[in-house]
């Protein structure tokens, strides 16, 4: 938390749906999320949870459908274009060298879960 005790990232109630034609695609539902400054968060799941579209949301690429996100204590959805630095990083593996990481990279989630240090 910050010197006024407040999360540096702050999720409440946040959901994400998207709409096409007919189809309602719910991909994240009721998500409250707190990150203090300084902390180191990890997240996994099994393949169509909702990890890369709260990634989305986290590195403000997108809004959520409803519910309320703060960074810094702001609501994201009123910081000027000036404030919004989105920050991502692409999951396409082309952008992965080939033996460019180790188990260890890909094991660390795991470990911090089962070390009840971190688990979403």
């Amino acid at each position: 938390m910050n010197q006024s005790n407040q999360p540096l990232i702050q999720m409440e109630k946040v959901t994400k749906v998207f709409f096409a034609e007919e189809v309602e695609t719910h991909a994240l539902s009721n998500v409250h999320l707190k990150i203090g400054v300084g902390e180191y968060v990890s997240i996994a799941g099994p393949s169509g949870c909702g990890k890369s579209t709260l990634l989305s949301l986290l590195g403000l690429l997108d809004s959520p459908t409803e519910g309320s996100y703060l960074l810094n204590g702001k609501p994201v959805e009123s910081l000027k274009h000036q404030e919004r630095r989105p920050a991502c990083v692409s999951k396409s593996n082309e952008l992965i060298a080939q033996n460019s990481f180790s188990i260890k990279d890909i094991d660390a989630p795991l470990e911090l879960q089962q070390n009840s240090l971190c688990a979403l």
